[in-house]
């Protein structure tokens, strides 16, 4: 089984790859989920608060035992998670183990369960990812386990990048950097992470190239992939858009050395903007 994350470092990366619940796309909200999006860990007492409730542990545990609207709920479970308040596991279970909640609670309280170390919350994530029909579902699932450790949702982003859609695209391209830290589990005969977010730099939409420049520099910094540095200096050279030209200039100076000593065409994008 995959190791999971600790408490300390899912602190660190929850802030940058936190996606509770569904993007806040409309055409991604299905009938049993409602869009949490929550920014950054460090904003939930803010929200929690602006719901009108109380932040201590004992307060997000009673919302848990006798709410279920959404997003405060949710809210109130990520927290707990994010906190690594062992206290709260009990409920935690309870909420994740309810088929009769709202799937997007369980959702965030099985998350919850397995920053926290508990192998029940991975495999219930993994149980509603099999259940679960809905393309928007499904990536946004795979992504949390992925956060956790495990490589198993792999199988189900593939499939979703064929539809054509671009409101899917966007998900898998925010869920990817997830799979690049585990691409080494990931045992198959199949395109690799690092490979499918370097195709969308020639994507016909300028957005798509736009975003998977952006979200390379969060692969780069990861390490190991240093073809992507080659390819974001390669496809911007050739790329028809000044401001796509200019994110992978901010993308390539943010590598920390002299970016001229790996990217030499950096010089014509910095003469051409």
């Amino acid at each position: 089984m995959a190791d999971f994350l600790s408490v300390e470092v899912a602190m660190v990366l929850i802030p940058l790859l936190v996606l509770l619940i569904l993007t806040a796309s409309s055409a991604a909200v299905v009938a049993d989920d409602y869009a949490v999006d929550v920014p950054s860990w460090y904003k939930l007492e803010e929200l929690i608060a602006e719901q009108g409730f109380e932040t201590s542990s004992g307060s997000l545990i009673s919302i848990l035992e006798t709410k279920e609207e959404l997003p405060v709920a949710a809210y109130a479970a990520a927290m707990l998670g994010m906190r690594g308040d062992r206290d709260a596991l009990p409920i935690l279970r309870r909420v994740a183990e309810d088929a009769g909640k709202r799937a997007a609670l369980r959702e965030a309280a099985a998350y919850s369960l397995g920053i926290l170390g508990e192998e029940q919350g991975l495999s219930i994530m993994k149980q509603m990812l099999e259940e679960s029909s809905d393309f928007y579902t499904q990536i946004r699932v795979a992504g949390r386990i992925a956060q956790l450790g495990s490589p198993d949702g792999w199988e189900y982003i593939m499939p979703a990048l064929y539809l054509g859609d671009s409101d899917i695209q966007d998900m898998v391209l925010w869920e990817l950097p997830n799979f690049i830290k585990i691409r080494k589990n990931i045992d198959c005969e199949c395109t690799k992470p690092e490979e499918i977010i370097a195709n969308f730099f020639y994507d016909n939409n300028e957005w798509v190239r736009e975003l998977a420049i952006s979200r390379s520099g969060l692969l780069i910094s990861q390490g190991d992939v240093d073809f992507l540095k080659l390819y974001i200096c390669n496809a911007t050279l050739a790329d028809t858009s000044k401001l796509l030209r200019q994110v992978a200039l901010g993308t390539v100076l943010s590598w920390g050395s002299d970016p001229v000593l790996f990217c030499p065409s950096i010089k014509l994008i910095l003469t051409d903007l």
